[in-house]
C-alpha cells in the first residue's frame, strides 16, 4: 500500500488545494520531479493562463512562446478554465502558427462561412511590410505564411471564464502579420464570434476594445450572444470616439437572459493609432437597431449593471424600460449618462426595490431621490461624484440617509454638500465603517455636535473647516495662538476652538477599527470649489499629534487617539506643528506613536525623522 503522504495526493481537490498556493513557476519546477506529479498538477498548471509573449510581463518565458509549449498547451487544452488574452496571443494560440514540418488539420477558429455571408475584410495574414525586429518572438521569424502551419486544438470543455483585449500593442509592430484589433474590426468581429461559438459553456465573458463598425458587425455579435445560453457575467468596453448611439443598446437586448452581471464601458481611443474617427453610432442607427436579434425575455437574473456614457435612450420611456428589464437589480453604476427630460430618478428605487449599492457619476441622475423611494434600510453602499450637482443640504439629507441607517455601510460622496447634511450623515448611520467627503467640508461645530452614531469605521476621510471667528470670511486660515508672532495669550474664542478640538480628537480616538484615517483643513464653498490655501499638510490640525504636559502653553490631544492601535495610514493635515512637519528625533511623540500604532507604516507616513 502506498504511504499516507503519497495517497493524499491521489484526491484531485487536495492537488487543487496545494497548487493554489503555489505559483507557475513553482508548479513547473514540480512536474518536473516525476512523471506520476506531472500527471497530478498538469491541470492545475493549465487552469488559469495568461497568454503573453513579453516576459516582463509575466516573470519569465511563457511556454507558448516555442512550438515545444505550444504542442504542450494543444495536449492540455481541455484543462484551460480561465484565459487573460490579447488578440495577439489569442491569433497565435487559438490558431497557432508552427514550422509546417508538424503535421496540421484543420484549424479549431475556421471562420463561420456557412452562416454568415463572406464580407470584404483585411488580409489576415498579409505579407509583412518590414523584416521583424531581433526582439520578435521566434514564432514570428518566417516572414511568410507558407513558413507557418497549425497546431490543431482540442474542445476546451471546462473554459468559463475569457477576458480578450483587442486594443493596440507596442507588439504589434514586430508582427509581420496583420492582426484582427481596433484598425481591423471586421476581422475582429469574425475571429472573436467564431471562438465564442466553439465555446457553449463559458460563464464569463470581457472584451476589451471591441469596434463595432457596421450593422451586419452588430449583427454578427448580438446573435452570437444570444446563443450564449450559459453566459451569466459580460463585460464590454467599446472602442469608439465620439458618440456611439444604438451600439450599447443593440448590445444590451442582446445578451442573453442568463446574464447576473453586465458592463457596458468605453474606451478611451485617445492617441489610438490607425482609429478611424468616424462616427458609428450613426451607422448603426441608419442600419435600423430594431431590425437587430433581440432576446424575447428580461434579464430576470441580472444582479450587477454597468452604463458608461448611456446616450441610447431618446425618451424617459426607453430609459425606464432598461430598468424594468432588470427590475432584479442590486448594483447599479452609471457614468455620466445623459437622461431624457421628464425623467424622475426616484423611479429607479419603484422599479428596483432590491437595490444595495448605487454608484453614479456625473449631475443628471440624483442617487438621492432613488434612496427616498427604496424601501427602508436596504442602501449598503453610496458612491457619489458630482462637481456641477446642486448640493446635498440639510433637508435632503433628513429625508434620505435616515431611512438607511442601520443599513448603509459605505458613503462616499465627491460632490458639494452643506455641512449641516454631513453632520447628519455622521449622526444616524451607525452601521457606517468607510466615510469618504470630498469636494465639501463639515464644519468643526458640526462636527462634534452630536457623537457619532458609528464606531465601527475603518476608513475615514473628510475635511474639516476651522472657522476663527464668526466674522472671518470663509476660508479663512486658522493659525493657534502659540503660532501667532509673538505669541499670544489663548483668547476667548482660542478656548473654545480648542474645546471642540478635543471632543473632535476623542469622537476619532473611538474608531477603534480605523484602519486609514485622513483629515484635511481644505475648505470647499458651495459649489466645491477650494478656497484659500489647498495644501493640507501644510495646514496641521492643531494639537493634534501633540502630547499634554510636553510643554505647558500649548494643548496636546494626541492620547486620546491611543485605541486606534489597528491604524496604518494617515493623511491630509495629521502632521506635526513643527518646521517642515517632521518630528524631531528625540520627540516623545514619535515614542508614542511607535508603541500605540504598531501597523503605522514609516515609509507611507511623512513626518518620521529621516
Amino acid at each position: 500500500m502506498k504511504p499516507a503522504s503519497t495517497r493524499v495526493l491521489d484526491i484531485p481537490e487536495m492537488v487543487d488545494l496545494v497548487a493554489s498556493h503555489l505559483s507557475k513557476n513553482d508548479i513547473s519546477n514540480l512536474m518536473q520531479t516525476s512523471r506520476h506529479m506531472q500527471q497530478l498538477v498538469t491541470p492545475a498548471f493549465y487552469r488559469d493562463i495568461k497568454t503573453y509573449h513579453s516576459s516582463a510581463e509575466t516573470g519569465g518565458t511563457n511556454l507558448w512562446e516555442s512550438p515545444e509549449g505550444l504542442r504542450a498547451l494543444a495536449r492540455n487544452i481541455r484543462h484551460v478554465r480561465t484565459w487573460r488574452s490579447w488578440v495577439f496571443s489569442l491569433s497565435t494560440t487559438f490558431t497557432p502558427r508552427l514550422p509546417t514540418t508538424i503535421t496540421t488539420t484543420a484549424t479549431a477558429t475556421t471562420m463561420p462561412t456557412d452562416t454568415w455571408e463572406a464580407q470584404p475584410t483585411d488580409n489576415l495574414y498579409a505579407q509583412p511590410s518590414s523584416i521583424p525586429s531581433a526582439s520578435t518572438p521566434h514564432l514570428f521569424s518566417s516572414a511568410t505564411r507558407d513558413a507557418f502551419g497549425l497546431v490543431p486544438l482540442l474542445a476546451m470543455t471546462q473554459l468559463v471564464r475569457l477576458e480578450l483585449s483587442l486594443t493596440w500593442s507596442q507588439l504589434e509592430h514586430d508582427n509581420p502579420y496583420v492582426l484582427p484589433n481596433h484598425r481591423n474590426p471586421q476581422a475582429s468581429i469574425i475571429r472573436l464570434c467564431g471562438v465564442l461559438r466553439r465555446l457553449p459553456q463559458l460563464r464569463d465573458l470581457h472584451v476589451d476594445g471591441l469596434s463595432v463598425r457596421d450593422f451586419w458587425s452588430t449583427q454578427m455579435i448580438t446573435s452570437t450572444l444570444l446563443d450564449m445560453v450559459n453566459l451569466e457575467r459580460l463585460a464590454i468596453n467599446l472602442f469608439c470616439r465620439g458618440s456611439y448611439h444604438g451600439i450599447a443598446k443593440a448590445l444590451f437586448f442582446g445578451c442573453p437572459s442568463s446574464i447576473k452581471r453586465l458592463c457596458l464601458e468605453r474606451v478611451n481611443p485617445f492617441m489610438r493609432e490607425g482609429f478611424d474617427n468616424s462616427d458609428i453610432g450613426s451607422r448603426i442607427e441608419n442600419g435600423g437597431v430594431e431590425a437587430l436579434p433581440r432576446r424575447t425575455t428580461h434579464l430576470v437574473n441580472v444582479r450587477d449593471l454597468s452604463l458608461e456614457d448611456w446616450k441610447d435612450s431618446a425618451t424617459k420611456e426607453e430609459l425606464l424600460s432598461i430598468f424594468q428589464q432588470c427590475s432584479g437589480l442590486e448594483t447599479i453604476r452609471m457614468v455620466y449618462p445623459t437622461v431624457p427630460v421628464g425623467f424622475d430618478a426616484g423611479d429607479i428605487g419603484r422599479i428596483c426595490p432590491r437595490l444595495h449599492n448605487i454608484k453614479l457619476t456625473g449631475e443628471a441622475l440624483s442617487p438621492y431621490k432613488i434612496m427616498e423611494t427604496l424601501p427602508e434600510n436596504r442602501l449598503r453602499t453610496l458612491d457619489y461624484y458630482s462637481l456641477t450637482r446642486p448640493l446635498l443640504d440639510a433637508a435632503t439629507a433628513r429625508r434620505t440617509f435616515p431611512r438607511h441607517a442601520c443599513s448603509l455601510q459605505m458613503v462616499k460622496i465627491h460632490s458639494p454638500a452643506q455641512s449641516s447634511a454631513l453632520r447628519m450623515i455622521l449622526a444616524s448611520c451607525e452601521g457606517l465603517e468607510y466615510v469618504d467627503f470630498h469636494s465639501t467640508c463639515i464644519d468643526l461645530s458640526d462636527a462634534v455636535a452630536s457623537s457619532w452614531a458609528s464606531t465601527k469605521m475603518r476608513y475615514l476621510s473628510m475635511d474639516v473647516n476651522i472657522i476663527p471667528s464668526q466674522s472671518s470670511p470663509p476660508g479663512t486660515d486658522y493659525i493657534p495662538y502659540y503660532l501667532k508672532t509673538p505669541p499670544s495669550p489663548p483668547t476667548a474664542e482660542d478656548k473654545h476652538i480648542f474645546s471642540q478640538l478635543e471632543a473632535f480628537y476623542r469622537q476619532i480616538g473611538g474608531l477603534k477599527n480605523l484602519v486609514f484615517l485622513y483629515i484635511g483643513r481644505t475648505y470647499f464653498n458651495e459649489r466645491g470649489s477650494i478656497v484659500g490655501s489647498f495644501k493640507s499638510e501644510e495646514r496641521p490640525l492643531p494639537g493634534m499629534l501633540h502630547l499634554r504636559g510636553s510643554d505647558v502653553d500649548r494643548p496636546g490631544f494626541l492620547d486620546l487617539l491611543r485605541r486606534l492601535s489597528k491604524l496604518e495610514k494617515v493623511g491630509g493635515s495629521i502632521v506635526p506643528e513643527t518646521k517642515y512637519f517632521r518630528f524631531s528625533k528625540d520627540a516623545k511623540e514619535v515614542e508614542w506613536i511607535l508603541e500605540h500604532w504598531p501597523l503605522l507604516s514609516k515609509a507611507r507616513t511623512p513626518f518620521f525623522p529621516s
